[in-house]
């Protein structure tokens, strides 16, 4: 296999990079996450992200519903026009300007959610599908 990062040839099957310091590299330089000031939990930057969701579909006419749990099968419930929509927020980046890179959904939430809001960095937000 060869190295993502440095592109060096190495041994391993299941591994991308070929030492731990290459992958810490190699991550670090390509995740631009937008940040809050202060010491911020990724459970209060996750939260504020659902929150920036909220306002926006709240201005585009939307009824919208916290989630309380942090459980819950996906975070907002939101509803227009006789429409029910399951929104999972995620925070992410874009990836050469065009590519929207965010984590994977675990099972449950991919059978659950009818769409993903994506917060990039400047507070843009992305909806697969759009809304």
């Amino acid at each position: 296999m060869t190295c993502l990062n440095c592109q060096q040839p190495f041994s391993g099957r299941t591994r991308k990079y070929c030492t731990p310091d290459c992958r810490t590299k190699a991550t670090a330089t390509r995740r631009v996450y937008w940040q809050l000031p202060g010491q911020v939990t990724k459970i209060a930057m996750g939260r504020a992200a659902e929150l920036l969701v909220a306002a926006d579909l709240m201005q585009r006419g939307f009824y919208v519903y916290l989630a309380l749990p942090p459980d819950a099968p996906f975070d907002l419930a939101a509803w227009k026009d006789g429409q029910f929509y399951a929104v999972e927020v995620k925070t992410g980046h874009l990836e050469s300007r065009s590519r929207l890179v965010f984590p994977a959904l675990p099972e449950r939430q991919r059978n659950a959610a009818t769409h993903i809001a994506v917060v990039i960095p400047g507070g843009e937000i992305m909806y697969r599908p759009e809304l």
